[in-house]
């Protein structure tokens, strides 16, 4: 008779300890791969300055002139640069992300 113990010392079925190999086996799995990705997303952020923002800015409105530079949380949370820039009598604030996707 093939059979196991478990942690209970009750007889197992040499199927049923397979199959709990195979389970842990693919929960250890799943953990380091979950773990993996989640840690090279984070690594992919790389946080803007106050300049690498004016320069975003300043390229997206065309040129101008900067009045002010803020740094803020959005509602969502994000940390972001507002950027004000004057460009032919109009003002406008662009709001650029610290962090890079």
């Amino acid at each position: 008779m093939n059979s196991t113990l478990n942690h209970n010392s009750k007889p197992m079925p040499a199927g049923h300890a397979s199959l709990a190999g195979w389970r842990l086996l693919a929960g250890v799995l799943f953990l380091a791969i979950a773990s993996f990705t989640s840690t090279a997303v984070q690594a992919d952020n790389h946080q803007r300055t106050r300049a690498d923002a004016v320069e975003m800015a300043k390229k997206q409105s065309g040129g101008g002139r900067v009045l002010s530079v803020n740094k803020r949380v959005n509602k969502n949370g994000v940390s972001v640069y507002a950027v004000k820039i004057i460009t032919d009598g109009r003002v406008k604030v662009f709001r650029i992300p610290e962090l890079t996707p």
